[in-house]
């Protein structure tokens, strides 16, 4: 389908959260191509624009992972403090859930939801040996469900043991949905089951998927679907394995049953052995007693004397066997009683497991119920809509703009772009994309020059040079003016449509010029407020 369309300068003046539509630039599109690259995060205010310093996304999964390996062997916390730091707190004995605890320290960089659940996901992924797929799909839920229960800490005083509640910040506790909080501000509460590493239940889906936490999600325009569908379907494979699970615990219990039975046969048989002997010793005491009397009676008969000698030996003999006798019946016993321990231990880890994968099934079919149901309410894959593009406010106090795409046979606002700081309202057609000054000059931010894609509303590129916080855009003759910083100096640099600088002053300018355009001149001040008229073509004296 064709996209080239004639558009004109968009300059725009709003009020607040106010869409202005532009019916000039309309063009009829497929909703499935909208869809497909709808903004997944739109519940978090992150920082969508231009950086100071990229990183690919493996650097920033490479953090989630340098936090992961040592919990995997075994520490107990892991990172740095004042940037990302997590605790690992479980107690076998106690009361209530387990957690890690993802703490976003002070001097933490991270200003995009995406790259956080990267970070998640990949510490998920080297800690608990879950893959990058459903890394992902419990990080997203993570994410949202810090973000449901930020700030209520009794309700992690309902589900989680004391060491972790010890640990928790009211003021701190759960995720803020403007990333603009998260620094020093921040515990990202991670529940663990107590199963281990490698098992797909070592994190409790359970609590992060709550109905409050699915509700949430489903105010996504797409539902949410993708990534319910995506939990529900590892619900069912965590079912899977813990039906596995209770299958052989149950074998193992029948094998355990067969123990016991064989332990009850053997301590019945030392048993009946260790009343033999008994009552052996007792006859064998009995006799020794008598011969000794008969022996006492005739001091001078060594035959009653050489009796007597030989049935006492005979009773401290018997003695002793019964006596070991005894000890084998009680040992028989105590293999008895462990036994039948071990035969009921694999008989409650059979009900158990058999028990949770019921309520993995049951929980990953009624959500793939309550998916199918809303699948049917999402616009249909060949719905034709003919759209236009406005701008809206997203700061007040600072000006800064997104990008939207709207019907304009209904005026339903059908996409937003992630880039929410658009600087000056000012927005230009670039072939098929769209130039603009956006950033802000904070932390790794940076204000730059950027194209938009006109379909996707994602950036697509930067310009190297920064650019005044205060300067404003000018578009003539199919090129852009503006403001930049060269060599420590503020001047005024003309960019192509592909951002690339094609020329700029010979001198500096005051980074607030005015930039006046008559016919092909361009007239700026330098930080005298002196004016300089110049040649629109090379910005070199007219």
């Amino acid at each position: 389908m064709g996209y080239t369309v004639f558009m004109k300068r968009i300059t725009f003046v709003f009020s607040f959260f106010i869409i202005v539509l532009l019916p000039l630039f309309t063009v009829e599109v497929y909703t499935s191509e909208l869809q497909s690259t709808t903004n997944q995060e739109i519940h978090f205010k992150s920082y969508n624009g231009p950086v100071t310093v990229y990183n690919t996304m493996a650097q920033i999964r490479a953090i989630g992972t340098a936090l992961g390996i040592p919990i995997a062997n075994g520490a107990f916390e892991a990172g740095n403090p004042e940037r990302y730091f997590v605790m690992h707190l479980i107690d076998e004995e106690a009361d209530g859930l387990g957690a890690d605890i993802l703490i976003i320290g002070e001097n933490a960089a991270v200003d995009h939801i995406r790259n956080l659940r990267a970070i998640i996901s990949a510490y998920l992924e080297s800690a608990y040996q879950y893959t990058k797929e459903d890394s992902d799909t419990l990080a997203t839920f993570i994410t949202v469900y810090n973000a449901v229960y930020r700030f209520d800490i009794n309700n992690f005083r309902e589900k989680y043991n004391e060491i972790v509640l010890n640990n928790l910040s009211s003021d701190i506790v759960g995720l803020s949905t403007d990333y603009a909080d998260w620094p020093g501000n921040t515990q990202i509460i991670i529940p663990l089951t107590g199963r281990k590493a490698g098992s797909l239940s070592a994190i409790d889906t359970s609590v992060i998927s709550d109905q409050q936490v699915v509700d949430n999600i489903r105010e996504k325009s797409d539902m949410g679907i993708d990534i319910r569908s995506d939990m529900a379907e590892l619900k069912d494979r965590e079912a899977d394995e813990a039906f596995e699970n209770a299958k052989k615990a149950a074998e193992e219990a029948a094998n355990a049953a067969k123990d016991v039975r064989n332990a009850q046969k053997s301590a019945d048989e030392a048993t009946n052995q260790a009343k033999t002997s008994a009552r052996q010793a007792a006859q064998a005491k009995s006799d020794a007693v008598h011969a000794q009397k008969a022996s006492d009676k005739e001091p001078e008969n060594e035959i009653l004397a050489e009796k007597a000698r030989m049935a006492a030996e005979n009773a401290v003999t018997k003695a002793k066997e019964a006596a070991t006798a005894a000890e084998e019946a009680q040992n028989a016993q105590n293999k008895l009683l462990d036994a039948q321990k071990q035969a009921q231990k694999q008989a409650d880890k059979a009900s158990e497991e058999q028990i949770f994968a019921d309520k993995k099934r049951s929980e990953a079919q009624n959500e793939t119920k309550e998916i199918a149901k809303d699948t049917t309410k999402l616009p249909q894959k060949d719905e034709l809509i003919s759209m236009t593009y406005g701008l809206k406010i997203t700061d007040k106090s600072k000006l800064l703009s997104t990008l939207v795409i709207i019907d304009s046979k209904t005026g339903k606002e059908v996409k937003t772009s992630s880039i929410n700081v658009i600087r000056g309202r000012t927005v230009y057609q670039a072939g098929n994309q769209f130039i603009a000054i956006a950033g802000k000059n904070e932390g790794n931010a940076a204000i730059r020059l950027i194209l938009i894609d006109g379909l996707t509303l994602e950036m697509t590129k930067q310009s190297e040079d920064p650019v005044s916080e205060n300067a404003i855009l000018i578009n003539h003759g199919g090129f852009y003016y503006t403001v930049i910083k060269r060599n420590k100096v503020w001047v005024l640099g003309k960019y192509s449509k592909e951002l690339e600088l094609v020329a700029e002053t010979p001198f500096s300018v005051l980074e607030t010029t005015p930039i006046f355009i008559k016919d092909n001149s361009i007239s700026v001040v330098d930080s005298e407020n002196r004016i300089h008229v110049l040649a629109a073509e090379s910005l070199g004296k007219n």
